[in-house]
C-alpha cells in the first residue's frame, strides 16, 4: 500500500484491524478450534485489499514482459 502512496496512518489501522484475526468452524452445535485468519469474510475492505494485492502481482509480473 506504501507504494500506491497510502499514508503510514491509514495502513497501520488496517493492520491493526486485521491483526488479531480469528475463526472457528461450527458444526452440529459444536465449535472447533480457534485458528489464525487473513481478511476477514464479509469484511467491506476485504475485496479491496484483494484487488490491490492482486493488481500489484499482476502488475509486477507482467512489467518484464513489455
Amino acid at each position: 500500500m506504501k507504494k500506491y502512496g497510502i499514508p503510514d496512518d491509514i495502513i497501520m489501522i488496517i493492520q491493526n484491524l486485521y491483526e488479531e484475526g480469528q475463526s472457528s468452524v461450527k458444526w452440529n452445535c459444536a465449535i472447533g478450534e480457534w485458528f489464525k485468519t487473513g481478511v476477514r469474510q464479509g469484511c467491506i475492505l476485504s475485496p479491496l485489499l484483494f484487488a490491490v494485492v492482486m493488481y500489484w502481482i499482476m502488475k509486477t509480473t507482467l512489467s518484464g514482459l513489455t
